[in-house]
């Protein structure tokens, strides 16, 4: 059952199964053929760390987009994910979330060239880390105002075909 998101109308989600392994390849590879036939654009949320076996499952024309953390663990998987996109021959971005200026100035995360670097993907867009703005997600409101909100109108817009410079990271 797809369910109607609150932000943007004409955006629908299908929620992925409870249960871990359960998605037949095939079954799923025909499904987003049916999904990409009907909508201008599928995204599937894959889980950290996946086997890429569903990966190859995608239909020839899709992009992939790779979200990480900037912590060391979270780049190194990044750029896995990087790697497994290339082989495949698809065209991939990085959305880095829980972005945080003040831990990449203090030397806690990596800075954002070392990140691109690393994962080897094209920058989509940054999401800030804010504590509001994870609880917000917990009760199923989507923030409309601040600062997590612009960034996913800035990736919303970009994943649209729309250019648009990344803001000051201090702003971010």
């Amino acid at each position: 059952v797809a369910v109607a998101s609150p932000l943007y109308s004409g955006v629908w989600l299908l929620p992925a199964p409870q249960k871990a392994n359960i998605i037949n390849p095939d079954d799923f590879s025909a499904l987003l053929e049916t999904a990409s036939e009907k909508f201008g654009l599928v995204i599937v949320d894959f889980p950290a760390g996946s086997d890429y076996t569903l990966y190859e499952k995608l239909p020839r024309s899709c992009d992939i987009v790779c979200v990480c953390n900037p912590d060391p663990v979270s780049v190194r998987d990044a750029a896995v994910c990087g790697q497994a996109i290339r082989r495949m021959g698809k065209k991939g971005y990085l959305v880095i979330n829980k972005y945080s200026y003040k831990y990449i100035q203090n030397g806690r995360f990596k800075n954002l060239d070392d990140i691109l670097n690393e994962a080897g993907l094209q920058l989509l867009g940054i999401v800030p880390k804010r504590d509001d703005f994870v609880y917000s997600f917990s009760t199923g409101k989507f923030p409309r105002h601040g600062r997590g909100a612009r960034a996913f109108r800035r990736i919303y817009r970009r994943v649209s075909g729309e250019s648009l410079p990344l803001p000051k990271l201090k702003k971010i």
